[in-house]
């Protein structure tokens, strides 16, 4: 039995021996073979040219002209003036509600059936209510709030009575028992649907759908400026690292607009109809809390007296806690009120999915805007990691000598195949297992 036969070359070797002998033949083929000089040395200098200009136009240049070319068209599409922009946005959020409803059947639905279903839930929940007059509930809800000198007295009903006191006592637990019959309803997205529409027995009329259109509208004006203001950064940049931050940060904010608008209409999904309200609320409340604390830091900063300065800033801080508390508190209190059980969802049930169509469409745009920033700087990132290889190229393989550019690739070859053949001898001499 042979040595070679005894003691078999690992696979890994065999592999390291074909690369090497790669490397070899690739070494020598730099040159040319057996080009005359002249002739070597035009292609050299071609060769040369081509890395140097394709090493300039890894720059960063092509993605800064990329970059205002897409903010262009983005603007062109919402405009330069805020007032264009805002248009634009209510214009593509109705056209994100009524593709929507198209998309989900809603057109041949039937609504006028659906509507005697929802009169039947209310009866059901609140006889009372239901039997009481429209105008007897607004009659019930109406405040009267002193004026002049008694403007800090707090407002009051303006009509009283046991009749009275009864209709407010159930309109106040009428939103929460209409939601959770709703929610065990088969039908609970067509008649979150109608109810947005109708409103229902405590009112709401026309709000709760404007909450929508307001969500959506914030969210498509808040998307285009970040997109172009990405945009527009990216073409001013001076490194690939800058771009970089801009990118990452941008992604960032798109994915809090993304939060948004999949927690707005997941709440309105299981019949919190303010929810749009609630998720707008909530960085309100953080742009407040972020103001005040600018503004303490202003003042403790100011020349004015001892006094006054920690008069001014406890005020001042005062003013924030409680502006900032009391949007929190608009804004979460409603929601506390969590269902019994989540609203079912059938795939086969097109209009099921309504509210998270919506909620998809409305930050599209923004997500497509986000897709060419990262798609923008990937290029740009790509081509920076051509430069690297590209001056080593440069400055290494085409200024080297021949004998030693071919010693720097034959060798390896030359050991691996040492290697190889000796295999066997070397686990007979070393004692290997």
């Amino acid at each position: 039995m042979s040595a070679a036969d005894a003691f078999p070359v690992p696979v890994w070797l065999l592999w390291v021996r074909t690369v090497c002998l790669a490397l070899s033949i690739a070494g020598t083929a730099v040159y040319y073979g057996k080009l005359d000089f002249k002739r070597r040395m035009r292609v050299k200098h071609s060769v040369l040219r081509f890395f140097i200009r394709a090493a300039r136009e890894n720059r960063l240049e092509r993605v800064r002209s990329a970059a205002g070319a897409v903010a262009g068209v983005v603007k062109r599409v919402y405009g330069r003036e805020f007032f264009g922009i805002v248009v634009v946005s209510t214009m593509l959020s109705l056209l994100y509600l009524v593709a929507a409803l198209a998309l989900c059947g809603a057109v041949s639905y039937d609504w006028v059936g659906l509507r005697a279903e929802k009169a039947r839930i209310e009866r059901q929940v609140d006889p009372l209510l239901f039997a009481t007059p429209e105008a007897k509930r607004r009659e019930a809800l109406e405040e009267t709030c002193p004026v002049g000198d008694h403007f800090a007295l707090p407002c009051s009903f303006t009509y009283s009575g046991p009749q009275m006191d009864q209709i407010r006592a159930h309109l106040s637990t009428f939103d929460s028992r209409y939601r959770h019959a709703v929610i065990a309803h088969r039908q609970h997205t067509e008649i979150w649907i109608l109810t947005l529409q109708m409103g229902t027995l405590d009112g709401g009329r026309g709000w709760q759908a404007l909450s929508l259109l307001i969500l959506n509208v914030v969210l498509d004006i808040c998307g285009a400026y970040l997109v172009m203001g990405t945009l527009m950064a990216l073409t001013d940049a001076q490194s690939l690292i800058r771009m970089m931050r801009l990118a990452l940060v941008s992604v960032v904010v798109g994915a809090l607009l993304v939060t948004m608008s999949v927690s707005g209409y997941h709440l309105v999904s299981n019949g919190h109809l303010y929810g749009a309200y609630a998720v707008l609320a909530v960085p309100l409340s953080l742009l407040m809390l972020g103001s005040g604390i600018g503004g303490v830091v202003e003042i403790a900063k100011s020349n004015r007296t001892v006094v006054r300065k920690v008069l001014s800033v406890a005020g001042a801080a005062l003013l924030t806690v409680v502006v900032t508390g009391g949007v929190l508190l608009f804004a979460l209190v409603p929601l506390s009120d969590v269902p019994i059980a989540r609203p079912a969802f059938d795939i086969h049930h097109p209009l099921d999915g309504f509210f998270y169509i919506v909620a998809v469409a409305a930050i599209l745009p923004t997500a497509v805007g986000l897709l060419c920033v990262v798609l923008l700087v990937a290029a740009g990132t790509f081509a920076r990691t051509l430069l690297g290889p590209t001056m080593l190229y440069l400055r290494t393989v085409l200024r080297m000598p021949y004998p030693v550019l071919i010693t720097l690739t034959a060798a390896p070859a030359a050991i691996a195949q040492a290697l190889v053949s000796s295999w066997g001898e070397l686990h007979r001499m070393l004692g290997l297992n």
